[in-house]
């Protein structure tokens, strides 16, 4: 009875029960992101001393409950959504006079009588500073909607607002009172979706504006100096953000040259668009325009020297000086006159020389990025990135006796179906940047390519430091040999089936510090009994069924830290006598053979071991005092021990500093030591092992924070019961699920 806070956000309920509304003291209910609830209780009046009601993305709502005028208290009301009945209930809302913040009322197209706007008295709130008028977008046409603009005209809100939007109205002219200054403070204006609308009222008068978003008008053709306000002094002298959207009928915009304060300037998908933009924005500083006609006319002389330019598909630019095209993206260009059309654009405007990132996706009928072909890139001088993507007919990057810019550091190429080698060599140099002639040196140090099934061979610039490879089953060779990539970090590759063998020096590699493998089924990983690197402090190894040999050189590897090996048979010659290194933090075996001779060795003698997550589907063990566990771990992870029927204390009596314990897919485990599990542990997983019942007495530590049972039938019964008996363990874990 003395609750005051309750929050009930990111639930699945329904409805509330009835004896909510006897928290007489209640003062917060938050009912976020509940997209099941459908009603509230019917009494809610009844919560008298209510301060704050939040019912945000509540989408299934479908009204408010009567007689909420009674909650005279509050403060805090997200949303109001008018009911299909013959009373709105908006009237409730005029004895609210304590609301602020920003209130949205939607489904305004349930409003019978007009007149209800003046009783919601909006005029009287003088804390409210946001407002959100809302009607359905999917209205039945036939449906008679005369009556919104009656409403929205006694609808005056207080001088005070500062935010302001108005989405779906179905009128054809806007509410009087936005065509005066009654609206002294409104900063933010969003218009969306008022398909009848054919003009917009003078904004321009709005003092205080500082951004205007309009959006979806489909019945504006035409924009004039009327926005501004006719006569007005100053028009417009706040707005700082203009943006436009989704106008299909809008044909002519002939601006008062009213913007002196404008930063920002958005054009999208205005098809019809003809004429000029604004000639006069001294202060713009972004201005994007996408979707709109080609003859727009967009001229370039006379925005700032420093604003941030991107156009789409527009071929109206005047251009009276150079532009700064740091960044340049061309996207889903079907043929060769769209990409020379873009092309004359960009080189008109002086910008190409000065592009560092360049993202190419969807080009149809690109065949090499540099050639003498015709659709293709121009010299670009500062290009540092590159990314292709989706370029069904592309073959190389680079065609033979081209030169690919010398400047790029980072390349990403996927989707690509047909690309099968990244540079076309010529007679006089290869595409590794190891010719005598400088002109054709390379400073490429990051290279991913991803799902580019064509892809055979390739070579690698010295100056490379990082290589992705992904997902491309015919590839055959990354390089020749490695001994000239002495900057080479780090190495990935996964879903190279062809893949047979690495490039010899691998092990010359001073600076290789990363090597991940996966899903490679016909890779030798070293060839001619080749040595790991010697400072190599990640490797990991994922199903490689024809890898050998890896295991017996690891003791090598000195400076190994992250270790994973699985599903490797073969890597394992014979377990050798010097063991793994002993400076490991971080182990994971999913391979039995790797498991059982690293129990044999003693997993202790690795001394710096932290994470421990260990899986072997063959294993005899039944308990785990037979297996001695390094001192040092704080996570440690046993999965799919199919004899494992308990664990005695001496598997964790001197796990004093574990945090993290998962135990999975164990079907015999029966029981946990009844000594209990260790003081220090703060997280417990336990997951499908089905003959786990319950947790001996004290067994669960009080230090636990976090507990997940998932598949484990009778032990999820068990703790349901415990959680309930005042005082115990599992009552007192903050954190628990029970799946």
């Amino acid at each position: 009875m003395h609750l005051r806070y309750l929050d009930l956000s990111r639930t699945c309920i329904t409805s509330l029960p009835e004896s909510t509304t006897t928290l007489y003291n209640l003062q917060t209910l938050l009912l976020e992101d509940c997209p099941c609830l459908e009603k509230l209780p019917s009494t809610f009046g009844n919560l008298v001393n209510l301060r704050h009601l939040s019912i945000l993305q509540a989408r299934s709502l479908k009204a408010m409950p009567l007689h909420i005028g009674k909650l005279t208290c509050l403060r805090t009301l997200s949303d109001f959504i008018v009911g299909e009945d013959c009373c709105s209930g908006l009237k409730e809302l005029g004895s609210l006079s304590y609301l602020r913040g920003t209130l949205s009322i939607s489904k305004l197209e349930n409003v019978i009588v007009p007149e209800d706007a003046r009783g919601m008295n909006l005029s009287g709130k003088p804390n409210l500073d946001g407002l959100s008028l809302g009607w359905s977008e999917d209205i039945n046409d036939s449906k008679d909607r005369t009556s919104e603009k009656e409403f929205l005209n006694m609808l005056q809100p207080h001088k005070v607002l500062k935010e302001l939007t108005i989405r779906c109205y179905a009128g054809a002219e806007f509410p009087t009172w936005l065509n005066r200054p009654s609206l002294p403070n409104l900063v933010f204006l969003t218009i969306e979706n008022c398909k009848k609308c054919t003009s917009l009222p003078p904004l321009g008068k709005l003092p205080s504006l500082r951004v205007l978003s309009i959006e979806g008008m489909a019945s504006m053709r035409s924009m004039g100096p009327e926005v501004c306000g006719d006569g007005s002094s100053q028009p417009f002298r706040s707005l700082e953000t203009l943006n436009f959207k989704n106008m299909v009928e809008w044909e002519n915009w002939s601006p008062c040259e009213a913007f002196s304060n404008l930063r920002e300037l958005s054009i999208k998908n205005c098809p019809k668009l003809l004429g000029n933009i604004p000639n006069h924005l001294p202060s713009l500083e972004n201005v994007e325009i996408d979707g709109c006609c080609r003859k727009l006319v967009v001229s370039v002389s006379s925005f700032p020297d420093r604003c941030k330019i991107k156009f789409e598909g527009s071929e109206g630019v005047v251009c009276g000086r150079e532009v700064d095209f740091s960044s340049l993206k061309l996207m889903h260009l079907s043929t060769i006159s769209e990409f020379e059309s873009q092309m004359k654009v960009l080189i008109t405007m002086g910008g190409l020389a000065n592009v560092q990132k360049l993202v190419v996706d969807g080009f149809k009928e690109l065949t090499h990025l540099w050639s003498n072909e015709v659709g293709s890139f121009p010299h670009l001088p500062s290009l540092r990135y590159l990314e292709v993507s989706d370029c069904p007919k592309l073959v190389s990057l680079v065609a033979k006796g081209q030169l690919p810019p010398t400047t790029l550091k980072e390349l990403r190429i996927r989707n690509c179906n047909n690309i099968q080698i990244l540079v076309e060599e010529d007679d006089t140099a290869n595409s590794c940047g190891n010719s005598d002639d400088s002109s054709r040196s390379h400073d490429l140090r990051d290279l991913y390519i991803s799902n580019c099934p064509s892809l055979k061979s390739g070579e690698l610039p010295t100056t490379l430091q990082t290589l992705w490879i992904w997902s491309c089953p015919e590839l055959e060779s990354i390089a020749k040999e490695l001994h000239h990539n002495s900057l080479l970090k780090s190495i990935a590759i996964s879903g190279c089936g062809n893949l047979k063998s690495l490039p010899t020096g691998i092990h010359c590699l001073s600076h290789l510090s990363n090597i991940e493998i996966r899903d490679c089924p016909s890779l030798d990983f070293l060839p001619d009994g080749e040595l790991l690197p010697a400072n190599l402090t990640r490797l990991r190894v994922d199903s490689c069924e024809k890898m050998q040999a890896v295991v017996n050189r690891i003791h090598t590897c000195t400076s190994l830290q992250d270790l994973r090996m699985a599903k490797c048979p073969r890597a394992l010659e014979c377990f050798p006598e010097e063991g793994f290194p002993t400076n490991l933090t971080s182990l994971q075996i999913d391979d039995s053979s790797i498991a059982q001779g690293l129990f044999k060795w003693g997993l202790h003698r690795i001394t710096s071991l932290k994470v421990l997550k260990i899986c072997d589907v063959t294993s005899h063990l039944v308990s785990f005092a037979q297996m001695k566990l390094p001192t040092s771990l704080i996570e440690l992870t046993i999965s799919k021990f199919p004899n494992l029927e308990y664990w005695s204390p001496e598997g964790f009596r001197n796990l004093t500093s574990l945090q993290v314990l998962e135990i999975s897919n164990c079907e015999k485990l029966a029981s946990l030591p009844k000594e209990g599990l260790p003081p220090s542990l703060r997280k417990l997983w336990i997951i499908d092992c089905k003959k786990l019942t319950s947790f001996p007495t004290n067994c669960l530590p009080l230090s636990l924070l976090r507990f997940y049972i998932d598949r484990c039938p009778d032990l999820v019964e068990w703790c349901k019961k415990e959680r309930g008996r005042e005082g115990s363990t599992i009552a007192r874990i903050p954190h628990v699920v029970l799946a």
